[in-house]
C-alpha cells in the first residue's frame, strides 16, 4: 500500500486537537468534536493524532460505526476495545460473551438468553473497562463517525463523559453535520460537558495545490489546477480525482509541471471513483458491487455468501481491490477505505437491483446461519409492506436485541411494525411487544401511540391484554388515574383471557387504587389479586400483588405486615430472576418499610440487594429510586454527607434514564438538610427544581413538609402553617396514615405558636393513632412529643427523649431533647449537651441556634464547649466516606470496585469523589494521589 499523503491546510485544527488531547496527561478528561463532510479527511487528522498518542504513551483505541451499524449494539467499542470470546483478558472475553448467544460456565457470566437484564451490565461493563484502562495510562478513544452509531454506543459515552471526568480519558468523536435527534442530543451533552468543537471546512486553493503535488509528484499547472478547484476544498475528492485521471493517461509532465489537456468542467465524484474501478478485471467490480451492499465494513464470509463463491476464490479479486486502494483490512475483516467510495459504488446500483441484492443477501445470510439481526437488516432494507420474510426475521431479530440493546429493539420494532399491514395478523403480538419496549426505555408517548393505534383492531386477547396494561402503566405513571381505570377495566373485560394473564392484569389492577391515594381499596383489589395469582401459580403476579399490599398496609401503618408482604415480593423476585422488576422496585419498597420500622440497618442491605436486582434486570431508571431511598435512610440516621451524596447520585441517574419519577421526593430530602444547615437559598432553589407531576405525586408529604419548614426558616410561619396543614387535610382524605408520623410534630408545634389548639388536638390523636398501629420506638416518640407539646408537659417530653432515644434516629432524637430541655430546666444542660453534639455533628445550625439560646439562659456559656464541626475544605474537611473512598481510589481501585467494598453505588462514589475534588482544590485522580502521598 502507498504510503499516506503528508497532511495538508490543516495545521491550525491538528495544534488544537494535539492540544486538546495533551491536557488529558494531567489527569483529566477531555472530549473533542470533530465535525466535517464526508471525505474532508477527519479520518486522516485521527491516524496522524493516534500516532501522536501513542508515541506520547497514551492507549489508543479505535472504533469506527458505519451505515449498517445502528442495529449492531455497542458495535464501535466492541471493535475498539477488541471485546472477543478468545481475548486474553477476562474483561473483555465477559464482555463479548454478555452479547454472545450462549452461556458459558466459565464466571457463570449470564448470556442474552439466560438475563435478559444485560444491556445495563453491559454499558456499566465497558465504562468500567475504559476506567481501568485510564487509571494504567492515558487512552484516547476515538469513535469516528458517530452519526451512524447505534444508541447503545451513545449511552456508554455519556456516562463515561460524566463519570470518568477525573480520568486521563481523550475522546475524540468525529461526526458530519447532524440532522437526528438521537445525534443532536448526543452532541449536545458532550457540549454540556465541556468537549471542544472543531469543524473542518474546505481547504484552501494552496493547500489543495500541495495536495496535487504530493499525488502526482510534480506542481500542478493552471489547467489542472483549474480541474482540481472544482472540488471544493475536499481532499478525498481532489485526490480520487487525480488519480482517475492518472488511470486516463490525461495528466502530462515536463520538466517543471503536469497539465491537462482537457479543461472540461470534472465528473461528479460518483463519476470520478467509478471511472477509477473501470480498469479493474469485471469479476472484482462485480464483488464490489456485492461488498457494498454489506455496507462500508464486512466479512470475508458474509462475502463469499452473497457472492455464492468460496472465499478461496474471491481472494484475487480482492487483491486487486486491496491495491487499487478501495478497500483496506480492518482486523480480521475488510473495510472500504472510505465511506464515499462505498457510497458510489453502492449508489450506481438501480434501486431495484439494490433491494433485490439486499433481499438476496438476507435470504442468504440466514440460510448460512446469521444472527438475526444481521439478516433482519438487509431483508428489511429490500422489503414491502407485507414481506412476510422480512417481518419475520425482523420480529425475531427485535427479540434477539432486547437484552443486549433495549433502545435497539424498539427500533427494530418499529420497523417491524411499518411492515405489518393492518389486519395482519402478527400485528397485535409485535404491537403489544413494541409497546411494551418503549414504555421499559421510557419513550412513554410513542408507547401510548402504537397501543391506540393497534387496539383499534381485531388482535389476539393476550395481546389486547399487553397492550392495554402497557397503556394502563403509562397512564398512571403520567398521572392520568381515570384513563389508566378505564384501560384496566377494559382488561378485564376481554373475553378468553388465559387464567395466568388475567393474573397478571388483576395483580396490574390491583395498582391503580394506590396510585389514587385509596390505601383501602388498593389492599381489597390486592388480596383478591394474591389470592387469584396463587391459585393458578402465577409468581409475577404474586410479586406484585404482594408490593400492592406492602404500600396500602405502609400507608395504612400496619408496619411489619407491609415489610412481611414487601420481603416476599422481594423473595419472589430473586428467586425467579425475572426479566424485569416492573416500575415498583419491590427491593426498594421493602427498605422503604425498613426505615418507617426502624430498621436502617436492614434497609441499606435492601437497598444494594434491589441495586444488583435492578442492573441485572436492565431497570436503570430504578436505580434512581433506590439512591433516593438510601438517601432518606441516611437523613434519618444522621449521616447528612452521605445523603447529599446519594441525592446527587439519584439526580444523575434520573438524568441518564429519563425519568422524573419521584422527584419531589428527592428534592425535599436535599432541602431539609439545606434547611437545618442553614443554606435557605439552596433549600428554596432545590425545591423550585421540582416539578410536582399529579396532585398525590410520590413523596408529596414530604415535599410539602419541607416547603413549610423553609417558610417558617425564612420567618412566615403562618404561611408554613397554611402549607402543612392544607397538605395534611388532603392526605387525611385519602385513608393513608404514615404521613402523620414526619409531620405531626411540626403541625402541632406551629399550630400552637399560631394558637390553633383545636388543630393541634386533632393532630395529636392522630398522630397516637399510628403510634400505636405502627409500634415503633421512634413513632412512640413522635406520639409522645405532639401531646408533650399539647399540654406543655416536661414529663411527657422526657418520655420522648426516651422513646427516640430506642430508635436509629439522631437528629429526631436531638429535636425532641431540645423541646424537653424547653420544658425542664432540672434536664436542660444534660439534654442540651446531648443536641448539641448531634446538631455539631450534622452541621444542623438552624437546629442549633435554638439550642444555644436555651443554653444562654441557663448561663452556660457555648464557648467554653468549642464548635466542633468540620472545616469547608482541606483533608480535614472530608467525612468519613469521602476517607474511605479516597483511600481505595489511591490504592488504584476503579469506581465500580470501591462501590463493592463500601456497599454504595458507582455513581455515590463517583460523587464523593467530586466532592473531595472540590474541597481539595483539585481535578483528578493524578492529583489525588499526588497529594495522598505527600501527606
Amino acid at each position: 500500500m502507498a504510503p499516506a499523503l503528508p497532511i495538508r491546510g490543516r495545521e491550525d485544527e491538528l495544534r488544537r486537537l494535539s492540544r486538546a488531547i495533551a491536557k488529558t496527561s494531567s489527569g483529566v478528561a477531555q472530549i473533542v468534536l470533530l465535525e466535517g463532510d464526508g471525505g474532508i479527511g477527519k479520518t486522516r487528522l485521527v491516524d496522524e493524532l493516534a500516532s501522536r498518542a501513542s508515541a506520547d504513551g497514551f492507549r489508543v483505541f479505535i472504533g469506527r460505526a458505519d451505515d449498517l451499524d445502528r442495529s449492531r449494539p455497542f458495535g464501535p467499542l466492541i471493535t475498539a476495545f477488541d471485546c472477543r470470546q478468545s481475548s486474553d483478558d477476562p474483561r473483555r472475553r465477559r464482555i463479548a460473551r454478555l452479547l454472545g448467544s450462549r452461556s458459558t460456565d466459565e464466571d457463570d457470566a449470564p448470556s442474552v438468553v439466560a438475563d435478559p437484564g444485560l444491556h445495563l451490565t453491559v454499558v456499566e461493563s465497558l465504562v468500567e473497562l475504559l476506567e481501568s484502562e485510564a487509571l494504567e495510562r492515558p487512552v484516547l478513544l476515538v469513535t469516528e463517525d458517530i452519526h451512524w452509531a447505534d444508541l447503545s454506543t451513545l449511552i456508554v459515552l455519556q456516562r463515561a463523559f460524566r463519570r470518568l471526568l477525573e480520568l486521563p480519558v481523550a475522546h475524540l468523536i468525529t461526526f458530519r453535520p447532524l440532522t437526528t435527534d438521537d445525534g443532536a442530543s448526543f452532541l449536545r451533552k458532550a457540549r454540556e460537558a465541556g468537549a471542544e468543537s472543531v469543524t473542518l471546512a474546505p481547504l484552501d486553493d494552496d493547500a489543495v495545490a500541495q495536495i496535487t503535488e504530493d499525488t502526482i509528484g510534480a506542481s500542478p499547472g493552471e489547467r489542472l489546477r483549474a480541474q482540481v478547484a472544482a472540488a471544493s476544498g475536499n481532499p478525498l475528492f481532489v485526490v480520487e480525482l487525480l488519480r482517475a485521471l492518472e488511470d486516463e493517461g490525461a495528466i502530462t509532465r515536463d520538466a517543471l509541471t503536469a497539465e491537462v489537456s482537457d479543461t472540461s468542467l470534472p465528473p461528479s465524484l460518483r463519476s470520478t471513483i467509478l471511472s477509477r474501478i473501470a480498469f479493474l478485471p469485471a469479476e472484482t467490480i462485480t464483488v464490489l458491487r456485492f461488498a457494498s451492499v454489506l455496507g462500508t465494513a464486512f466479512s470475508m464470509g458474509d462475502l463469499a455468501v452473497l457472492c455464492d463463491r468460496p472465499a478461496t476464490k474471491l481472494l484475487e479479486d480482492v487483491s486487486h481491490a486491496l491495491d487499487a486502494q478501495l478497500l483496506i483490512e480492518d482486523g480480521t475483516g475488510l473495510r472500504f477505505r472510505h465511506e464515499l467510495i462505498r457510497s458510489a459504488i453502492y449508489e450506481d446500483l438501480p434501486l431495484a437491483v439494490r433491494r433485490e441484492l439486499h433481499s438476496e443477501a438476507g435470504r442468504r445470510l440466514a440460510d448460512a446461519g446469521a444472527p438475526a439481526v444481521r439478516v433482519a437488516q438487509h431483508l428489511s432494507q429490500g422489503a414491502e409492506p407485507g414481506d412476510e420474510q422480512a417481518i419475520e426475521w425482523l420480529h425475531r431479530a427485535a427479540r434477539e436485541t432486547v437484552p443486549q440493546s433495549p433502545v435497539g429493539a424498539a427500533e427494530l420494532y418499529e420497523k417491524t411494525l411499518v411492515l405489518i399491514p393492518i389486519g395482519h395478523a402478527k400485528r397485535g403480538r409485535v404491537g403489544a411487544e413494541a409497546c411494551e419496549r418503549m414504555f421499559f426505555i421510557g419513550r412513554y408517548a410513542d408507547a401510548e401511540k402504537i397501543a391506540n393505534e393497534v387496539l383499534v383492531e381485531a388482535i389476539d386477547p393476550s395481546d389486547e391484554a399487553l397492550l392495554r396494561l402497557t397503556l394502563a402503566r403509562v397512564l398512571m405513571l403520567r398521572g392520568r388515574i381515570a384513563e389508566a381505570r378505564n384501560e384496566l377495566a377494559a382488561t378485564m373485560r376481554i373475553p378468553d383471557l388465559e387464567t395466568d394473564t388475567r393474573a397478571r392484569v388483576q395483580a396490574e389492577a390491583s395498582m391503580e387504587p394506590f396510585f389514587a391515594a385509596d390505601m383501602e381499596g388498593a389492599a381489597a383489589l390486592g388480596r383478591d389479586a394474591l389470592a387469584a395469582a396463587e391459585a393458578v401459580g402465577e409468581d409475577e403476579a404474586r410479586s406484585l400483588a404482594h408490593i400492592v399490599l406492602a404500600l396500602a398496609d405502609y400507608g395504612r401503618a400496619r408496619v411489619a405486615t407491609a415489610m412481611e408482604h414487601a420481603r416476599n415480593a422481594a423473595s419472589i423476585v430473586e428467586r425467579k430472576r425475572f426479566a424485569r422488576t416492573g416500575f415498583l422496585v419491590p427491593h426498594g419498597v421493602l427498605a422503604f418499610t425498613q426505615i418507617e420500622g426502624d430498621r436502617l440497618d436492614d434497609a441499606a442491605r435492601s437497598v444494594v440487594l434491589g441495586r444488583e436486582v435492578s442492573e441485572r434486570a436492565g431497570a436503570a431508571w430504578s436505580l434512581q429510586i433506590l439512591h433516593w431511598i438510601a438517601a432518606y435512610r441516611d437523613l434519618l440516621s444522621g449521616e447528612w454527607d452521605d445523603c447529599v451524596a446519594e441525592v446527587e447520585s439519584g439526580f444523575a441517574e434520573s438524568s441518564d434514564s429519563g425519568s422524573r419519577v419521584a422527584i419531589p421526593f428527592a428534592c425535599a430530602i436535599l432541602a431539609h438538610v439545606r434547611i437545618a444547615r442553614g443554606d435557605l437559598t439552596g433549600a428554596e432553589e432545590t425545591l423550585s427544581a421540582s416539578d410536582v407531576g399529579v396532585r398525590l405525586d410520590v413523596g408529596i408529604d414530604h415535599f410539602m413538609h419541607a416547603s413549610a419548614l423553609l417558610a417558617e426558616a425564612k420567618g412566615d410561619a403562618d404561611r408554613a402553617l397554611t402549607s402543612l396543614a392544607s397538605t395534611w387535610d388532603v392526605l387525611e382524605g385519602t385513608g393513608a396514615r404514615m404521613h402523620r408520623r414526619p409531620l405531626g410534630p411540626d403541625l402541632v408545634r406551629l399550630a400552637l405558636n399560631a394558637r390553633d389548639e383545636t388543630r393541634a388536638h386533632r393532630t395529636t390523636e392522630l398522630v397516637e393513632e399510628v403510634a400505636a398501629i405502627a409500634d415503633v420506638a421512634t413513632a412512640r416518640g413522635a406520639a409522645l412529643r405532639c401531646r408533650g407539646l399539647l399540654e406543655n408537659d416536661a414529663a411527657l417530653l422526657l418520655r420522648a427523649v426516651d422513646a427516640y432515644r430506642e430508635g436509629p434516629r439522631p437528629v429526631e432524637f436531638a429535636i425532641a431533647c431540645v423541646d424537653a430541655a424547653a420544658a425542664s430546666r432540672d434536664d436542660a444542660s444534660t439534654l442540651l449537651a446531648e443536641a448539641v453534639d448531634i446538631f455539631e455533628r450534622v452541621g444542623a445550625v438552624t437546629y442549633l441556634a435554638r439550642a444555644d439560646a436555651l443554653l444562654r439562659d441557663l448561663g452556660v456559656r457555648k464557648g467554653a464547649r468549642g464548635r466542633r464541626s468540620r472545616p469547608k475544605t482541606g483533608w480535614e474537611s472530608l467525612t468519613p466516606t469521602e476517607r474511605n473512598v479516597v483511600t481505595l481510589a489511591v490504592e488504584g481501585l476503579t469506581n465500580p470496585e470501591i462501590a463493592q467494598r463500601l456497599y454504595i453505588s458507582p455513581r455515590t462514589v463517583q460523587t464523593h469523589l467530586a466532592h473531595v475534588y472540590a474541597k481539595l482544590g483539585i481535578s483528578s485522580r493524578v492529583e489525588l494521589a499526588t497529594r495522598a502521598e505527600r501527606r
